[in-house]
């Protein structure tokens, strides 16, 4: 996809807006997932049945408060917030790396818009998910409200997503659920490295359906 075309699809609105009047306030994961998964803009990079296991999970929660660090296509999000509850407050912590990326997230702001409905709030945030200053932010955003749901698809580096998990999930609340993809992938990606590490503190599941080299996977831990 080059950069014109990045640019006309993210600003499409109109056939998913149509989509998702036709869902009401209550659709379910598998009507959310498979939306997602057909609409080219917003494709989640997910194995589709792993991210249905994981919908059904954070639509039983019904989250008041959610934090997304990772946004890429938006796929995920709009699955999260259509899930969430209807007075919610969404959190998207990303970070593009390149002129292009930054052009490509300010183009998706009006889709990522259409996302919520009833009277959530949607925050974008571009800024670095390992900087103290974008965990204050977020806090400042959420107010009192601890988060309910926490997705980890950011950085991939060990370090980057240790820091992420140290820094971020303080603020979910007991009971709450911390989620993070790429299990399962195979080197140099280092989430099954901390994964290991910090799965056996905390009640948790693993979502993995496919193995070998297109593996991916979904951590799933109740804090």
């Amino acid at each position: 996809m080059n950069l014109f075309e990045s640019f006309r699809d993210g600003l499409s609105v109109v056939p998913l807006a149509g989509r998702l009047a036709r869902l009401g306030d209550s659709p379910t994961p598998e009507a959310l997932v498979g939306i997602a998964m057909s609409y080219k803009v917003i494709r989640p990079l997910q194995v589709r049945t792993e991210m249905l296991e994981l919908a059904r999970i954070v639509a039983d929660a019904r989250p008041r408060a959610l934090l997304e660090i990772g946004t890429f296509r938006g796929g995920t999000l709009f699955v999260w917030s259509r899930l969430a509850a209807p007075d919610a407050v969404i959190i998207s912590l990303d970070l593009p790396v390149s002129l292009r990326g930054k052009l490509v997230r300010v183009a998706q702001g009006p889709l990522f818009r259409q996302f919520t409905y009833g009277h959530q709030s949607m925050h974008l945030l571009r800024e670095d998910s390992h900087n103290p200053a974008s965990v204050a932010h977020v806090g400042t955003i959420r107010g009192d409200r601890p988060l309910d749901f926490l997705f980890i698809d950011g950085d991939h580096a060990y370090e980057g997503v240790k820091a992420d998990f140290e820094l971020h999930s303080p603020a979910v609340r007991p009971g709450g659920i911390v989620a993070f993809h790429d299990i399962a992938m195979k080197p140099p990606c280092g989430v099954p490295q901390l994964w290991t590490e910090i799965k056996s503190r905390y009640r948790h599941t693993e979502i993995v359906h496919e193995t070998g080299p297109k593996s991916m996977g979904v951590g799933v831990l109740w804090v």
